[in-house]
């Protein structure tokens, strides 16, 4: 598992949750059995949308360039095991190059 230089572990009081850490440690195991290293481009923000979860440490963004239609397949696995709370979003306008995964407690 790599991280984008820079990348924000904190922000002022707020961290990156336990949840979300095993989150990532799932995704860096699916990469890797399809021969990927995951490369988290972001986990928190200083500036945010109003409700985002890159604020409160409960989501991160994991880059798929290089990936092809494997993506397709890892952000499936991902759906499959990361089920209670767990949104993964791939392949929308907004997400066409990278897998988004939040936990939402509310869900």
């Amino acid at each position: 598992m790599r991280f984008k230089p820079g990348i924000l572990f904190s922000v002022g009081e707020v961290s990156v949750v336990p949840v979300t850490w095993k989150a990532m440690r799932l995704c860096d195991f699916i990469c890797t059995s399809y021969g990927y290293e995951l490369y988290v481009t972001s986990l928190m923000r200083k500036k945010v949308r109003k409700f985002s979860f890159h604020a409160t440490g409960l989501a991160f963004d994991a880059r798929t360039r290089k990936m092809g239609a494997d993506a397709w397949d890892i952000a499936n696995e991902l759906r499959e095991y990361l089920k209670d709370g767990f949104q993964i979003i791939y392949g929308d306008p907004k997400h066409r190059d990278h897998i988004h995964v939040e936990f939402d407690p509310k869900r």
